[in-house]
C-alpha cells in the first residue's frame, strides 16, 4: 500500500506526526494492518475540544398524559416526526433523562409523594430504541430534598436540576452519589442540558409568568450567557435539549390548564436567543412534556478512533484492490 493513498483517510497533521514510522509500505497483510492502526492512532491524537461528532438530531422526550391518566411515557422526535414511543416500566413520574448509550431516567419525588400518592415514583434504563434494560433508579436522597424534572449527562456524569431550590446537582451514571454543583439565583429550575462544545450546562427558568429565561453557567456556576423566552399565558416553558446537529436549543412548551398538552409544542432557539420556530406533534396528543435531551456527542477522537479500528479488517481483505 501507498503512503499517499493511507493518508487520504486522515486528513490532519496529527495523522502525518503519527505516520513517520512508517515512511514506506509493502503490498501485503501486515502493511496493510500497520495503515489501519496508524489510522486509530492518528485520529486519537486530534484534539477532542475542536470537533464532536453528533448522533443526529433526535430528540427524546418524557412526560406524562394529563387526559388519559398519570402513566409516564417516553417518546423521540426528529423534525416533523415521532420515531419512537412506549411507556415506562413504572408507575409515576420519572421525567429526568441521561440520555448517551443508553436512556436513564430519574424519579422527580420519592414514592408515594404528590402529585401521584400511589406512584411508584422509579426511574429505569432502556435502550436508545425504548427496550428496558431491567435496571431502574431510585430518588437519589432519603427523603424528599426538592422536586428534580430535568436531566442530562455528559457521558460521565448525569447532572440535574432542582426545581424549587434552583440547585444544579452532578451524579454519577447510575444517578447516585449527589453532589452540589451551584445555585441558580431567582429560577424556578425546569429544564437543564449539556453543551459539549465548552463543557457547559443550559438551565431553563420555567416560572411562565414572567417569560422564562436560558441561561449558559460553565460547571463551576460562571454565568456564560444568557436569554429571555417570550411570555406565553398558559404557556410554561419546560424541558430543554441541545441540538449537537447544529448547536441550538429546543425547549417545550407546558399548557398549564386544561386540556393541558393537546398538542405539544417544541420551540426552536439559537444559542444567542433568536426565536427560529416551533414543531407541533399532534400524534402526542395529551402528553405533557417535562424531559428533554438529545444523545451526547463522542469527542471526535475517540470516534474516529473507533472507526481506524473498524477499518482494519478492511484494509487486510482489500489491500490488493486499494492499490490498483
Amino acid at each position: 500500500m501507498k503512503r499517499g493513498i493511507c493518508l487520504n483517510y486522515v486528513n490532519y497533521n496529527a495523522a502525518e506526526e503519527a505516520m513517520k514510522g512508517y515512511k514506506t509500505y509493502r503490498s501485503s497483510h501486515k502493511s496493510s494492518y500497520k495503515c489501519g492502526l496508524s489510522i486509530a492512532v492518528a485520529t486519537l491524537l486530534i484534539s477532542t475540544t475542536t470537533l464532536n461528532v453528533a448522533f443526529g438530531a433526535e430528540i427524546y422526550l418524557t412526560g406524562y398524559r394529563v387526559l388519559g391518566g398519570d402513566g409516564n411515557e417516553l417518546a423521540v422526535v426528529e423534525g416533523d416526526q415521532v420515531k419512537r414511543q412506549w411507556p415506562a416500566v413504572a408507575d409515576g413520574h420519572a421525567f429526568a433523562l441521561a440520555v448517551a448509550d443508553t436512556v436513564r431516567t430519574l424519579p422527580v419525588r420519592p414514592p408515594g409523594t404528590s402529585p401521584c400518592q400511589t406512584c411508584t415514583s422509579t426511574g429505569a434504563e432502556y435502550t436508545l430504541l425504548g427496550v428496558p434494560t431491567g435496571v431502574t433508579y431510585e430518588y437519589p436522597f432519603s427523603s424528599w430534598v426538592d422536586d428534580i424534572p430535568e436531566g442530562t449527562t455528559d457521558g460521565k456524569y448525569n447532572y440535574a436540576g432542582a426545581y424549587f431550590t434552583s440547585t444544579v446537582y452532578r451524579f454519577s451514571r447510575d444517578w447516585t452519589n449527589p453532589t452540589e454543583l451551584f445555585q441558580v439565583p431567582g429560577f424556578y429550575l425546569g429544564g437543564i442540558a449539556y453543551d459539549a462544545t465548552n463543557d457547559s450546562l443550559w438551565v431553563l427558568d420555567s416560572l411562565h409568568l414572567e417569560g422564562g429565561q436560558v441561561r449558559n453557567y460553565a460547571l463551576d456556576g460562571t454565568l456564560l450567557s444568557a436569554f429571555a423566552v417570550s411570555k406565553e399565558d398558559g404557556q410554561q416553558p419546560f424541558g430543554l435539549a441541545v441540538d449537537p446537529s447544529d448547536h441550538t436549543l429546543w425547549l417545550s412548551r407546558m399548557n398549564t390548564f386544561a386540556p393541558f398538552n393537546s398538542d405539544p409544542r417544541l420551540q426552536h432557539y439559537s444559542v444567542t436567543g433568536q426565536f427560529l420556530g416551533e414543531q407541533v406533534y399532534p400524534t402526542l396528543n395529551g402528553l405533557a412534556v417535562i424531559g428533554m435531551e438529545t444523545v451526547v456527542p463522542l469527542p471526535a477522537g475517540i470516534w474516529l478512533f473507533v472507526s481506524g479500528l473498524s477499518i482494519i479488517p478492511i484494509f487486510r481483505r482489500s489491500h490488493h484492490g486499494l492499490e490498483a
